[in-house]
């Protein structure tokens, strides 16, 4: 009987690197064959968790995407002189550009399961969506509510809110981002999406399943 496939998508960032080895090496040690999207950086990090590494830059060459990071910070222009600074974590222009070949490389490894950080890899559900493989998300950030803390921390409570509201709106606003938007959402053939023109933000970067990295000092406060 073959071995079930799980795909693993993070991006070229220790802190969402780190806490999905240990998922990726459990999976392993109970039989699945795991391949594993990542820079060439954590090929070693990867390899030895039992799964088998694929160098994302390479992956999207053989797709036409010469240059992945270069790829997604030129979309920074497009969003306005000067750029807005929710542009990389609120904006879909790069999701957009992307989608088609993690689609194509997902359909390739005949996935099972997707396995990938909702906070820098949201290509990978879309093309799991659109591939009808079910997925899990991995929070690697502090845990539910961590963006109306990082708000909090540096505008007070009161400031969450308005910041939400104030985002959405500015999202709405610029027309290369709304035609992001409708570009996944015809992909996707999903015309709910919302893609943060609606709070609450970043819920459609969520898996049904969503699993939440901690530590230590964390589960005892």
């Amino acid at each position: 009987m073959a071995s079930s496939k799980a795909i693993f998508v993070f991006p070229a960032a220790a802190g969402h690197v780190n806490p999905s080895l240990p998922l990726a090496r459990g999976l392993v040690a109970r039989g699945w064959n795991v391949d594993y999207l990542a820079t060439a950086a954590f090929r070693d990090a990867v390899e030895d968790t039992g799964a088998s590494f694929f160098d994302r830059d390479e992956v999207f060459r053989e797709r036409g995407i010469e240059d992945v990071t270069g790829t997604v910070t030129a979309t920074r222009s497009e969003y306005g002189d000067p750029p807005p600074r929710w542009w990389l974590n609120f904006g879909s222009i790069s999701t957009a550009a992307l989608l088609p070949a993690y689609t194509d490389w997902l359909r390739s490894r005949d996935a099972q399961l997707v396995v990938y950080c909702p906070v820098l890899c949201q290509a990978a559900l879309f093309a799991a969506l659109r591939l009808g493989v079910p997925a899990v998300s991995l929070l690697t950030a502090g845990g539910p509510g961590y963006f109306d803390a990082a708000i909090a921390s540096t505008a007070g409570a009161e400031a969450v809110r308005g910041v939400a509201a104030g985002l959405v709106e500015a999202v709405e606003d610029v027309g290369p981002n709304a035609a992001a938007i409708e570009s996944i959402r015809s992909q996707l053939a999903m015309p709910g999406l919302t893609l943060n023109t609606a709070e609450p933000l970043c819920r459609d970067y969520y898996a049904g399943a969503n699993l939440v990295s901690t530590t230590e000092q964390s589960l005892r406060r």
